[in-house]
């Protein structure tokens, strides 16, 4: 059952909402993981080459991935 408590939004591009890929920090909108962005940046990806392996993701989309796994490590 789905419970907007539940939902808590970190930052205009990426959520977590327990009822989308178990609770993990996504694209808003989307079910694209933060951790499938760092993926394919550690794949070799540049971040200009990211959108266009996810329909629905934009360049600042991917960027602000990036930047909230950058901060949730500090």
């Amino acid at each position: 059952m789905y419970n907007p408590s539940m939902q808590k939004i970190q930052n205009k591009h990426v959520e977590i909402n327990q009822n989308i890929r178990f609770g993990k920090p996504v694209i808003k909108g989307t079910r694209v993981a933060v951790a499938d962005i760092l993926g394919l940046v550690e794949a070799g990806y540049s971040i200009n080459e990211i959108p266009a392996q996810y329909q629905n993701v934009t360049l600042p989309m991917a960027k602000t991935a990036i930047s909230y796994a950058k901060n949730r490590e500090n």
